[in-house]
């Protein structure tokens, strides 16, 4: 009897043991690496969407052409991904400096037209690069 008490006991202690929860999961260290993975595949978008549309910077695509659709697409897709960036960022605020805390309170810093603004120009869209995109910096 008591044998199979000491196995049970031990079974029990061994189970709650393996079902614990890694010291990570409890200091929440783990939430901002898998943060930075999410933003950092949405920032790579970011910078592929911002290469293609300056990329168009002189050839004026025409606004019912196969191209400007596609520009135009391109343009949306970025200002949902930086939109995207900055609630994901807004999320977890300790996992960033405060510098990076000030950027992401700023709506400005997550508008598509802040990096590249495109206008209609009669027939054809003009493309005019702002300023370069640059990463959230984490702790």
């Amino acid at each position: 009897m008591r044998k199979t008490f000491s196995f049970v006991s031990l079974v029990v202690l061994f189970a709650s043991i393996c079902s614990a929860p890694s010291s990570h999961a409890l200091f929440g260290v783990g939430d901002c690496g898998k943060l930075k993975k999410q933003i950092a595949s949405k920032e790579s978008l970011i910078q592929r969407d911002l290469r293609y549309v300056v990329n168009l910077q002189y050839v004026l695509p025409s606004i019912n052409s196969a191209q400007g659709t596609k520009l135009y697409g391109t343009h949306q897709r970025l200002q949902n991904t930086l939109y995207d960036v900055r609630s994901l960022g807004q999320s977890k605020p300790k996992c960033f400096t405060s510098g990076t805390n000030v950027k992401l309170a700023n709506p400005q810093f997550f508008e598509a037209n802040y990096y590249v603004a495109i206008n209609a120009l009669d027939t054809k869209y003009g493309i005019y690069p702002q300023r370069v995109y640059a990463p959230l910096v984490f702790k």
